[in-house]
């Protein structure tokens, strides 16, 4: 009797026993019913480095991992030192035009300090018709005076008045210069015998900047191309602003 009450306890205690759950107690302490609810603690679920990787900009229409060039980096020191160049200006003359073409009109501009002088392009086919050939403009107050100077060509010499400092005024290449937030070295070129630094300007814009005194000879937008030709540097003198001295070359 006694070992068939013994062999009912054994039996009790194996099926008690298969029916209990297996416990796994994982590297961290924790314990679980399965191995593979285990966190790996070398690198957790919420990894702050997976999360980082899982925010990297992505630039549209390329997979190349180099493409994050193209967005804003600034202007690297080798372009800065050019543009920085350009304290060595203390005056500057050029030809103006909007466009590669010749034939299109041209600007003769004389710039010093706060005071910027345009010579129009007025017609030379009649003596005696023009109503103003130049103009005169303060940058600091943005005033714009106009004067006719040809004694061939204007009706009458002299000052004409004030006339609209925006209808006149050109973006001088320091303008385009302090527009420059960002910049990328294309090339180097060469123009009329000057060194140019051909740069990608704020994404969009491309100068040819001269490598020597730092402002552009070029300025290609959308929207149009303008040329500064003929530059040349630091030998205007105040008379060049003063009516009274004024050649009539025409």
């Amino acid at each position: 009797m006694k070992k068939i009450i013994l062999i009912g306890i054994l039996a009790a205690m194996l099926l008690l026993v298969a029916c209990t759950p297996t416990k796994f107690t994982c590297a961290d302490g924790v314990v679980v019913d399965d191995s593979s609810k285990c966190v790996n603690a070398e690198e957790p679920a919420d990894s702050p480095q997976v999360q980082e990787e899982t925010k990297q900009p992505v630039v549209e229409g390329t997979n190349d991992k180099n493409a994050v060039e193209s967005l804003p980096v600034g202007i690297p020191g080798e372009i800065q030192d050019i543009f920085d160049k350009n304290t060595q200006i203390k005056s500057v003359y050029y030809d103006y035009r909007e466009g590669k073409d010749l034939t299109l009109p041209t600007y003769k501009t004389y710039l010093k300090g706060n005071k910027m002088r345009i010579d129009l392009p007025v017609q030379t086919s009649k003596l005696y018709t023009n109503e103003m050939d130049m103009v005169i403009l303060n940058l600091a107050d943005k005033t714009a005076e106009a004067y006719c100077v040809s004694t061939r060509y204007c009706k009458e010499t002299g000052d004409k008045g004030e006339v609209s400092f925006n209808k006149y005024y050109q973006e001088t290449p320091l303008a385009w210069l302090a527009k420059v937030s960002s910049a990328k070295k294309i090339n180097s070129e060469n123009i009329d015998g000057r060194k140019v630094l051909r740069v990608l300007v704020n994404d969009d814009n491309t100068y040819l900047v001269d490598e020597y005194y730092g402002i552009p000879l070029r300025v290609l937008t959308a929207e149009k191309e303008i040329y500064f030709d003929n530059i040349i540097f630091n030998t205007i003198i105040d008379n060049d602003f003063d009516f009274n001295v004024l050649k009539d070359d025409y």
